[in-house]
């Protein structure tokens, strides 16, 4: 539910802070974190899909 509400990532207690930095480096860069491999997560704007791998 998170990601169809947008978010970019998830996480669970408890967690490494060096997991979580980690992590946090790649929401910048574009990617969505925390999502099974293989699941389609919705971008936005124009219904776009992409595989999460």
């Amino acid at each position: 539910m998170a990601y169809q509400l947008g978010a970019r990532g998830y996480f669970t207690k408890p967690y490494l802070e060096e997991q979580l930095l980690e992590a946090a480096g790649r929401m910048l860069r574009g990617e969505i974190v925390g999502k099974p491999a293989g699941a389609k997560v919705k971008l936005g704007a124009g219904d776009q899909t992409r595989a999460v791998c």
